[in-house]
């Protein structure tokens, strides 16, 4: 699967950092979701032959899949940023808005009767 398949409505969008939610707390959702939604593509890539073609953070052999099992056992950002030196804080929120957009595009292709 390529990156193109899966980023399609993330194409255009501002890379936005997570540092200012007190500004972002009284504007539509819409608007705040799209502002968040980072690139993505810009730190995942999915290589055939590396980790079997699984998304990896760039430059790494580390999965989206990972980072996700490191979050749900309860490691912090913080925690897996000091593990894993490669890591940046906008690697994980990478891999989090990959997560939410392949999600998104599965649920649509459920509701739409294609998978």
């Amino acid at each position: 699967m390529r990156n193109t398949e899966i980023d399609h409505e993330y194409r255009g969008a501002s890379p936005v950092a997570l540092r200012a939610p007190v500004a972002l707390a009284n504007r539509p959702r819409a608007v705040v979701t799209s502002e968040i939604a980072m690139r993505f593509e810009e730190h995942i890539t999915v290589t055939p032959g590396v980790r079997s073609g699984k998304p990896c953070i760039k430059g790494t052999r580390i999965t989206v899949y990972d980072i996700l099992e490191y979050l749900a056992g309860g490691m912090t950002e913080e925690q897996i940023v000091k593990d894993f030196p490669s890591l940046k804080p906008e690697h994980i929120r990478a891999a989090l808005a990959f997560a939410a957009a392949r999600e998104r595009r599965e649920r649509h292709l459920r509701a739409s009767g294609g998978g």
